[in-house]
């Protein structure tokens, strides 16, 4: 038996107003419960309990498993020698070391009989699972895969689990499977606290070690369980990087080196495209879509530890997975349930993830089939990743427990973004904030398909940060970026050209996290121009986008004392002083330039003069603040608050 160390260690319509749906915080005894409630009213319950909070999520279909799955378990700067087996027998590895917080744990399990162990003669068809248990006594429940020869052979005799320990101390670990052979694996790991890591940094181009693992937060915003609340500003394209685009595995990599040098924090990664848009991506055994779909009961070992090595990589660079498990109207005629688990074991250990059930997925499956999918995902998934599932607008599941985000496509991806009217964006993200938490599960918003850009120069800039950027961003939303790329058919735009739109996209989202967002709402109604956009957080700080300059006026009538305001450059970034006002009326300020600016205005009596980056949602401790601006709030009753 060899145990391996590896290397990784207010709804904006037609009117601009707020939607009926919304409710005007008034004096008396409603604000009073309000705060007294505080939090609790604007996180509502959250029907999926957490990990660490629960001694046990082992799901009750994987707590008696149909088959097992034998796995070795790689740890990257384990401090001990590899472990022996000790009296209780070859199946004990006693212990494996120590291991840093945070690093990936790969454990490989290799039954001493050789010999078929599947009935069927398929040994990605046997089920193994891997429960670990750790210093709390949480337990995370880790599908394992069969891994060829453990080193992208296709034939072998080895099988892995690969876990994410998120806390540190003492861990165990135990198999399960109906296989014999692979059932009763057992062993034990320290986990150290990871040394030099700056805790809620999520933003930038760095790696997202540390961070722990994307979690839905009970809020409009995911946040990194050991980090911060994060804002999506990705690319959308090209969807078959795991496919042909940019060519070799070194290529792919640049491509993500100069994305992350641009901000861009999130990718579009597709894992089967059979017959969809490119027909050139499957996890599968086979050359051609053909004998992909022959044999789409065996996975082929090698293409996916490569692509376990640019997931890898591409989170060494500070860029979540936007895994999408599904093309819009590709081949869906694999078993998923064998599909899912593969995916899950192979590469739900990376902490920045999100599963997609389908691009489009409405063209394949029905609503009900969409939800039993991310039922089975979520069952398989201890971790707790986002789930998702692209569809045009209207997102049709707010409110149900089973996903997490909106994946949104509020116009047709096939349009000319250069010459297309862009609907109005600001109030597609308040409208599925508003409508999520009235359905007691506020959730982040995410716009991940416009469309498509095929030029770059200062006019389409101007039109993405003023119709698009801008507004999302001010409603509290998130957002990928659609091109036609040069890297398939039909498309020619580079990412290189894309370059001045990217560094537009990631100054406006970086404006945003220097800000307190997580604690913001849109607050369009305080603005007399309904062309301007408004995100603030009441008697704090309000930050106002204007699309074509000029004055803006916002009524502070409700606020109390002095804001410091500064005006933003989002062509450059560049910040100049716009002095000082006293809440307490309607104020007006006017940009010394022409074209589109931001204006904050920051209170320093509540924040000490600079917004940082907060936790939490409000807690409407300050009354004459909040009363300045209307708030969607669910009743309590409504939510089970």
């Amino acid at each position: 038996m060899n145990i391996t160390l590896q290397g990784y260690t207010i709804l904006k319509q037609n009117n601009r107003r707020i939607s009926p749906a919304s409710v005007v915080i008034m004096i008396g005894v409603g604000i009073l419960a309000a705060i007294l409630l505080g939090q609790a009213l604007f996180v509502p319950k959250n029907p999926r309990t957490a990990i660490e909070t629960s001694n046990s999520v082992i799901p009750p279909e994987l707590d008696t498993p149909s088959g097992t799955v034998a796995e070795r378990t790689a740890v990257e700067g384990a401090s001990s020698p590899a472990p022996s087996t000790n009296s209780t027998g070859a199946k004990n590895l006693g212990s494996l070391g120590s291991f840093q917080q945070d690093s990936k744990i790969e454990i490989t399990l290799s039954p001493e009989e050789a010999g078929a162990l599947s009935s069927s003669g398929n040994p990605f068809e046997i089920g193994v699972n891997v429960a670990f248990t750790g210093p709390s006594g949480q337990t995370y429940v880790v599908p394992a895969f069969f891994d060829g020869d453990g080193a992208g052979g296709q034939e072998g005799n080895v099988w892995k689990v690969r876990f994410f320990a998120e806390s540190p101390g003492e861990w165990t670990f135990q198999s399960k499977s109906d296989v014999s052979q692979l059932d009763g694996f057992t062993g034990e790991f320290e986990v150290e606290e990871a040394a030099g890591c700056q805790a809620g940094a999520s933003s930038g181009a760095q790696s997202l070690a540390c961070l722990g693992t994307l979690q839905y937060a009970g809020g409009h915003y995911l946040r990194f369980k050991n980090g911060d609340y994060w804002i999506k500003g990705g690319v959308d394209d090209p969807e078959n990087f795991l496919g042909d685009a940019f060519g070799s595995w070194n290529a792919k990599k640049d491509a993500v080196d100069f994305l992350s040098s641009k901000g861009v924090n999130s990718i579009y990664v597709i894992t089967n495209n059979i017959d969809g848009d490119r027909n050139d991506t499957w996890p599968w055994l086979g050359d051609t879509p053909g004998e992909a779909k022959q044999n789409s009961n065996e996975f082929d070992v090698a293409r996916l530890q490569l692509w376990e090595d640019f997931f890898t990589y591409a989170e060494s660079k500070g860029v979540v997975l936007n895994i999408i498990l599904n093309d819009d109207s590709a081949w869906n005629g694999y078993n998923h349930d064998l599909y899912f688990k593969e995916m899950v074991a192979r590469f739900g250990h990376h902490p920045g993830l999100i599963w997609n059930l389908g691009e489009e997925a409405n063209e394949i499956y029905t609503d009900q089939e969409q939800i039993n999918l991310a039922k089975k995902l979520r069952s398989l998934d201890s971790y707790g990743h986002p789930i998702t599932v692209h569809r045009v607008d209207p997102w049709p599941f707010l409110g149900d427990p089973n996903f997490d985000l909106t994946s949104l496509q509020p116009m047709n991806g096939a349009l000319d973004f250069s010459t297309a009217n862009i609907r109005d964006q600001n109030g597609v993200v308040i409208t599925h904030r508003e409508e999520s938490a009235a359905a007691c599960r506020p959730i982040a918003v995410m716009i991940d398909e416009l469309p498509g850009v095929e030029t770059v120069n200062d006019s389409t800039r101007y039109k993405m940060r003023s119709a698009v950027l801008y507004p999302i961003f001010f409603g509290g939303g998130s957002f990928e970026l659609h091109y036609r790329d040069a890297y398939g058919p039909g498309g020619n735009v580079t990412i290189q050209d894309l370059a001045p739109m990217l560094e537009d996209m990631t100054r406006a989202r970086q404006f945003v996290e220097n800000l307190p967002f997580n604690e913001m709402r849109p607050c369009n109604e305080l603005l007399s121009n309904d062309d301007q956009y408004c995100f603030g957080k009441g008697g704090d700080v309000y930050t106002i986008y204007l699309p074509q300059g000029g004055q803006v006026t916002i009524d502070l009538s409700g606020v109390g004392g002095n804001f410091d305001g500064s005006w933003f450059d989002p062509r450059t970034g560049a910040t100049s002083d716009a002095g000082s006002i006293t809440g307490g009326g309607s104020r007006s300020l006017t940009p010394s330039g022409g074209q589109d600016w931001v204006l904050l205005l920051d209170n320093p009596q509540v924040n000490g003069g600079q917004s940082g980056i907060g936790g939490g949602f409000p807690m409407l401790d300050d009354l004459e603040g909040q009363l300045a601006f209307k708030i969607y709030l669910p009743t309590a009753m409504q939510c089970g608050g």
